[in-house]
């Protein structure tokens, strides 16, 4: 496992890659499985349409022609929709109830005026006149009936009405607009009324009179459903990335690192205000103890308040106390260090020195001898 993970991390997988590693693969299968029963699977939604789609509505005008010579308007001019009307100049109101509706349609509108006396929020008389009521077909979509208002007229019955009922109650008057309609395939009613004010000098319609109703045949089917696709992305990831760790883990497991190098440096990290860098020479006089960690080497620092030195040529950890030197290598013992095997030389028959073709017996011994590094020098090893 890459050096670049903390060496407790490495240590773990190392003790448990193997086990980790296939459960990774386990739990990859197990996603792709998954993956593949989502995309097999395909469920059915029911799906309600709405079919043969029809709207009706309508929508009410009010209109006037000016019948006053001396009006601010335009004398037999036509005022449409207008906000308030005068009495003297426009006396007679236009109600035009219009129907959009499929073509052919048959519509019957109804408009209809009511005068009602109320005392104490509750009705005790009701009259209603009805200004028209007119059956049509909707040509070219539209069906539409004219009613007219004579509001002189009705501003004298007010006045009259209100006479009577002096000191009883307070007299309202509405506009109400029926459509009645049958498309062939639907049949209904709108309904709308709103209040109707007539002052001394002016009169208006206070409200909408507006209404419509949209019809529809609701039609139920089955399709199949698209099967989740960021589910199937989530499930095809963690595969993939199961199978990933997993190789990872099974790189990393006890026997194919080095375990023993992992210890040894969480003791180095864990110890490193104890340890410096340094070069130790091989052959000092002195007598060596090897330990068996470098946890007791660093033991043996703190026991005599010494620093360990750490020797990067030949890995070696070392306390030097006094005449002891106390080490910890992984690499061997401090004699193999030392002297490492440079060749067998051959020895002779017995009680003779070694071979050494026409030269005198112990010859090339002899040689090696005066050659061989100072033990003292910090170069020896370098020399040898």
């Amino acid at each position: 496992m890459s050096d670049l993970f903390p060496p407790r991390v490495r240590l773990v997988t190392a003790r448990y890659g193997r086990e980790l590693a296939v459960a990774c693969v386990v739990l990859g299968v197990v996603a792709l499985v998954a993956a593949g029963a989502v995309v097999a699977t395909s469920d059915t939604d029911t799906v309600t349409e709405s079919r043969n789609v029809q709207t009706v509505d309508t929508g009410v005008d009010t209109s006037a022609v000016v019948t006053d010579r001396d009006s601010v308007w335009e004398y037999e001019s036509e005022l449409e929709n207008q906000a308030r009307y005068l009495v003297n100049d426009t006396p007679v109101l236009t109600v035009t109830p219009t129907t959009r509706a499929p073509e052919g349609t048959e519509v019957t509108h109804r408009v209809a005026l009511e005068l009602r006396a109320v005392a104490d929020e509750e009705t005790f008389w009701r009259n209603e006149t009805v200004l028209v009521e007119e059956t049509t077909t909707a040509a070219g979509g539209t069906a539409r009936t004219n009613a007219t208002v004579d509001v002189r007229e009705l501003d004298e019955r007010l006045e009259n009405t209100s006479q009577r009922l002096s000191n009883v109650g307070s007299l309202a008057v509405r506009l109400h607009v029926t459509t009645t309609y049958d498309t062939g395939d639907y049949a209904g009613e709108l309904t709308a009324d709103a209040p109707f004010r007539v002052t001394e000098n002016a009169y208006w319609v206070d409200g909408d009179l507006s209404s419509s109703r949209r019809h529809s045949t609701p039609v139920t089917r089955e399709t199949e459903a698209e099967p989740d696709y960021g589910l199937l992305l989530s499930l095809f990831g963690g595969s993939v990335g199961a199978f990933a760790v997993g190789a990872v883990l099974w790189r990393g497991r006890e026997d194919a690192v080095d375990v023993g190098a992992i210890r040894e440096e969480i003791h180095r990290r864990r110890h490193d205000e104890w340890i410096s860098c340094g070069s130790i020479p091989m052959w000092v006089d002195k007598e060596h103890v090897q330990l068996d960690t470098l946890e007791d080497v660093v033991d043996v620092a703190i026991d005599g308040n010494q620093r360990v030195i750490y020797d990067q040529r030949s890995e070696l950890y070392a306390v030097i106390d006094g005449d002891m030197i106390y080490y910890y290598s992984r690499e061997g013992s401090w004699d193999q260090m030392a002297w490492p095997d440079v060749g067998a030389i051959d020895a002779g028959p017995a009680g003779e020195g070694p071979a050494g073709g026409d030269g005198a017996p112990g010859a090339d011994a002899g040689a090696m001898m005066e050659n061989a590094p100072d033990p003292d020098s910090d170069d020896a090893w370098e020399e040898l």
